[in-house]
C-alpha cells in the first residue's frame, strides 16, 4: 500500500507540464493564430490567440508553484525564430 501511494506520488510530478513546458505550448498557439490571421481566417485566429493565453496564465501560475522567480514573459513578447 505504502509503494502504490509513493508510485501515485511520483507519476503525479512527472506527469505534470513544467511552466516551461506551457509556455513553450502557448507560444506554439500564438504563432498558429498568426498565421491564421494572415490568411485572413480571424475565427481561428481568435481561438489559437486565447488558447495561447490560457496556457501562458498556467505556466504562470506552474510558474509560482515552482519557486520559479523568473519572469514569464508573454508570448508576443518573445522574438519569432529565423526562417530557414
Amino acid at each position: 500500500m505504502r509503494r502504490m501511494g509513493l508510485g501515485l506520488v511520483v507519476v503525479g510530478f512527472f506527469g505534470c507540464a513544467s511552466s516551461a513546458e506551457l509556455e513553450n505550448k502557448s507560444r506554439e498557439h500564438s504563432l498558429r493564430a498568426d498565421a491564421a490571421a494572415q490568411q485572413r481566417d480571424y475565427n481561428r485566429a481568435a481561438h489559437e490567440q486565447a488558447e495561447a493565453r490560457e496556457l501562458h496564465g498556467k505556466a504562470v501560475e506552474r510558474a509560482a508553484k515552482e519557486g520559479n522567480t523568473n519572469q514569464i514573459p508573454l508570448p508576443s513578447e518573445i522574438p519569432a525564430p529565423a526562417a530557414p
